[in-house]
């Protein structure tokens, strides 16, 4: 049986445009380039008055990616349109569909189309690579001709070399993506390893993104229910996206990503509201793109890219953010790691130098201005202030760092003040609008965020960190939070100590003016009583003839009496001398070393100090030169004393024996308890053989 002229022809024609598709594969042209030859080829040869090749993109969405015609009737290349009836029936079907005029009717959204494009009939051949649904070739006839016989098959033959090609080409092309994204990768992980901060990787994973996609890379991270962004880039650099933080607005890819946890496109931004929506506008954002990020399982934020330009993304490129999402989640583990390895090493070593200072006796105040001083160390130098809530509504500054100098000033605590908030819910609290807070403006104050201080179990205070303007950044609380609840044990204990100081200090206070008590009374009673009775029995004797037993008894009660007085006296000046008050602390020292049985050396400056301080230093000297006669066997000491602005040295040394120890319940214990309830400090050094000294520091204003 004969072939028919045209029917070979047809064949040989077929055969043809075949092997020049084939050829074009094996040389791997570009896939732009074979499918608008492809499409040219079908047209040619079904009799087609167009021809064209949609994509199928993730979602409900199809993009024309290449089109052929012969007389006008086409769509323009990156046309993106949803997924109607037919499109569907071609993707979930995954073979050829066929439209003839009476069918419109089964396929409305198509079917307005058709008749806009005066469409009469067309068949549309699925793509498939890799096992799925690529995309679809649909010839289509106009006017009234119809689609010859036998189409579907005829086109099926070149979508077999395009599905070949076109998955050769992803190949490359997903290889070439691999190459790219694992170089990103590679320069984040050594950005890591080389102890970069979180914001650094931050910044360069956006970096990497945007060389990767283009746009405008950003990297948002969950904050409760806010998203925050904490990197962003473009070719200009950095933008001012970074730190925008917001409850991620409906409709928004924020809020698509956060729900679905899934990559997201939209090729039509919407007008959302929010800072975000508003910087979108601003930069006329149309298009956007991104992927979660999931850390350790997770979701800890997201990577998004948008677009500026009216064309959409290329199709996939959520996918592709996706991936690099993926892979730099471990790199942000380990600097997220890092950072907060790096935060807790530098709160135990603020908290370890404000306790440092507690236990080494220092004043309320310079503790108070060391937690202002770690606190702004720790939150990039900013202002800091610490607040002790006081009775009637009031708070008093006790330190500040980096701001104007209003220490000691007490202020309202009212609403809407932070300090009023954290009172009032006992909580951490953020004010980012400083505006309406009386004085406020005077002080520079634009925003702040506070923790309060524990103390005992009942509220004493707040830690805040301040601005002069915009908002602390999302988390600053928490940190502050923590910080507050670790030096609130050293505030305590400072304040405790401080109390304790002060009651001692009562206490030696008390029992001072107890001994000038008692020695007023002595002298001007019963020492004052006693010098009359010797004068009285003087006179007594003077009347008596000598010899006898009334002059003999006579004689040895006026002994009796002056042993009295001289006993008394004694007393008295143990109790307190009379010295330490006419002299001063110069005269009573020599007069106290004149009185012992070793040589003693004394260099005190003739200058009057406030009496509980001579008074102290007095006592303490007396103690230590009765340990040196008691225990020390010494031949010799020295007392020396220099002051100095605000402070007394004081200084005692002998040439004895060595070896006191103020923990063996000598008389050292009886010194320290005393300097130290003066607000001072002592230091013993006593080696075997060498001698004892005694070194003393008092406070001038502590002491008085």
């Amino acid at each position: 049986m004969s072939v028919p002229a045209d029917v070979a022809a047809n064949g040989v024609e077929e055969q043809a445009a075949l092997r020049r598709v084939a050829t074009m594969v094996a040389r791997e042209v570009s896939q732009e380039r074979l499918l608008a030859v492809v499409n040219e080829e079908i047209g040619r040869l079904v009799g087609a008055d167009a021809v064209v090749t949609l994509r199928f993109d993730v979602g409900d969405r199809a993009t024309v990616v290449a089109e052929w015609s012969a007389t006008g009737l086409e769509l323009p290349l990156g046309a993106r349109r949803p997924l109607d009836p037919l499109l569907r029936a071609v993707r979930e079907g995954a073979r050829p569909v066929s439209l003839g005029v009476e069918q419109r009717g089964s396929y409305q959204a198509f079917a307005e189309e058709a008749q806009r494009l005066r469409v009469h009939s067309s068949v549309g051949v699925p793509i498939e690579v890799a096992g799925r649904v690529w995309g679809v070739v649909f010839a289509v006839s106009s006017g009234s001709r119809r689609l010859a016989p036998h189409v579907a098959e005829r086109i099926e033959g070149f979508t077999a070399m395009v599905s070949a090609g076109i998955a050769t080409a992803q190949a490359r092309a997903e290889l070439t993506l691999l190459a790219q994204e694992q170089a990103a990768l590679r320069r984040v992980a050594e950005l890591v390893a080389r102890g970069a901060d979180a914001d650094g990787v931050f910044a360069a994973v956006a970096e990497e993104l945007w060389r990767l996609v283009g746009g405008t890379a950003l990297m948002h991270r969950y904050d409760g229910e806010l998203s925050t962004c904490v990197a962003a880039w473009r070719e200009s650099g950095a933008t001012e996206f970074v730190g925008v933080s917001e409850v991620a607005p409906e409709g928004s890819l924020l809020s698509l990503i956060r729900s679905t946890l899934r990559p997201a496109l939209i090729d039509d931004y919407p007008l959302v509201p929010g800072p975000f929506g508003e910087l979108a506008r601003r930069l006329g954002i149309r298009s956007a793109a991104g992927g979660p990020i999931m850390v350790q399982g997770r979701p800890w934020g997201q990577l998004a890219v948008v677009f500026s330009q009216p064309e959409p993304p290329p199709a996939g490129t959520e996918l592709r953010v996706a991936r690099f999402a993926a892979l730099v989640s471990t790199a942000i583990a380990n600097a997220q790691a890092r950072s907060e390895l790096q935060r807790l090493a530098d709160e135990q070593g603020a908290l370890r130098r404000v306790a440092t200072l507690v236990a080494h006796g220092a004043s309320q105040p310079h503790v108070f201005e060391a937690v202002a001083l770690e606190a702004s160390r720790l939150h990039g130098d900013q202002p800091t202030a610490l607040l002790r809530y006081e009775p009637e509504g009031y708070a008093v500054i006790l330190a500040l760092r980096g701001t104007i100098g209003w220490v000691g000033r007490r202020i309202p605590v009212v609403a809407p003040s932070l300090s009023e908030r954290v009172m009032r819910t006992r909580a951490p609290a953020r004010l980012d609008d400083y505006r309406d807070v009386p004085g406020a403006r005077e002080a520079g104050l634009g925003a702040a965020v506070g923790a309060p201080i524990e103390v005992g179990g009942r509220l004493w205070g707040l830690l805040a960190v301040m601005t002069g303007g915009e908002p602390l950044p999302p988390r600053t609380e928490e940190r502050l939070a923590q910080f507050s609840e670790l030096v609130a044990t050293a505030i305590g204990n400072a304040v405790s100590r401080a109390t304790l100081t002060a009651s001692r200090a009562r206490i030696v206070a008390t029992a001072d003016e107890t001994r000038r008590r008692i020695q007023r009374d002595l002298h001007d009673g019963a020492q004052q009583g006693l010098v009359n009775t010797v004068i009285t029995l003087k006179l007594a004797r003077g009347a008596l003839p000598d010899g006898g037993t009334a002059s003999e008894l006579m004689d040895e009660s006026l002994r009796h009496a002056e042993g009295a007085i001289d006993s008394l006296r004694d007393l008295v000046h143990g109790i307190m001398p009379s010295t330490l008050a006419n002299g001063g602390l110069r005269a009573a020292l020599r007069s106290l070393a004149d009185r012992l049985a070793i040589d003693v050396e004394v260099d005190v400056p003739d200058a009057r100090l406030p009496a509980a301080l001579e008074t102290t230093a007095y006592f303490v000297v007396a103690e230590a030169l009765t340990n040196v006669v008691k225990h020390s066997g010494a031949t010799g000491a020295r007392v020396g004393v220099r002051i100095d602005g605000g402070r007394v040295h004081l200084e005692v040394h002998d040439d004895g024996a060595g070896g006191a120890d103020p923990a063996s319940g000598s008389g050292l214990v009886g010194l320290v308890d005393r300097v130290e309830a003066s607000g001072g400090t002592i230091a013993v050094t006593s080696p075997p053989g060498v001698g004892t000294m005694i070194v003393v520091d008092l406070p001038v204003t502590r002491a008085g």
